[in-house]
């Protein structure tokens, strides 16, 4: 199915086109949702893919929050440092040629079957990766980023896909306010970056929206439209 035809069936119906959800109405519902279909002691993904800046650490921290036991595995510790990408001239960061699905693979196993494992963050100002702590074992993994995804992970193990989307105005929008206000650039330099982020997630990411068992359309203020929210405690509508 083309990638057009996929995103048709996620776009919000005039009806909806103003109704948005905090993110703790998201949250809960996905809760209810996640519940029904885990079963204890039995190892299973959440995965939450989608562009950069739309909020998937968040969405999955807040998650994770919610369950006794989650751990969240971030994608980006997976893919080569700056310099590397350089040398074997990958300019896109979202490239799966560039992604370790084999080591994302054994860290899940690890994590599942009850293992300890180094926690890897990529920092974007430095360009390389930092051991910032520890992950704790846990049937239940949140992984989240922007190849979380693709097909290439293959996982073997039971998954649940979130995808985050939104307009190209709004993925720009976001992406610069982040990386102007989180990750040092320059106004020039996000500016400069942007049309390459933009033409990255059309050719690398958006493809995987069809794997989703959800779409969540996000608006400027990081709020929600999906049907899986069933669940509104937002002060008002």
């Amino acid at each position: 199915m083309a990638i057009r035809q996929e995103r048709d069936k996620f776009e919000p119906t005039s009806e909806q086109v103003n109704f948005t959800h905090d993110l703790g109405c998201l949250t809960s519902s996905l809760h209810h949702v996640l519940t029904e279909r885990l079963h204890e002691n039995e190892p299973f993904v959440v995965r939450i893919a989608g562009f950069g800046s739309l909020g998937k650490s968040t969405l999955a921290n807040h998650l994770a929050a919610l369950f006794s036991s989650a751990t969240v595995l971030g994608t980006d510790g997976f893919m080569p440092d700056r310099e590397e990408r350089k040398t074997r001239n990958l300019t896109n960061g979202d490239d799966p040629a560039g992604i370790n699905f084999e080591a994302m693979r054994e860290t899940i196993a690890q994590l599942t079957s009850g293992r300890t494992v180094d926690k890897r963050e990529y920092n974007h100002q430095t360009g390389r990766h930092d051991i910032v702590g520890i992950l704790k074992p846990s049937p239940l993994i949140i992984l989240e980023g922007a190849c979380a995804l693709y097909h290439n992970l293959r996982l073997p193990i039971s998954s649940y896909g979130i995808f985050l989307d939104a307009h190209d105005e709004i993925r720009a929008f976001l992406r610069h306010e982040v990386n102007v206000h989180e990750r040092g650039y320059s106004e020039e330099q996000s500016q400069k970056a942007l049309p390459g982020y933009l033409d990255g997630y059309r050719q690398f990411v958006l493809p995987s929206i069809q794997y989703a068992d959800v779409v969540c359309m996000v608006d400027r203020q990081r709020r929600y439209q999906s049907e899986t929210i069933i669940r509104c405690g937002c002060a008002s509508q």
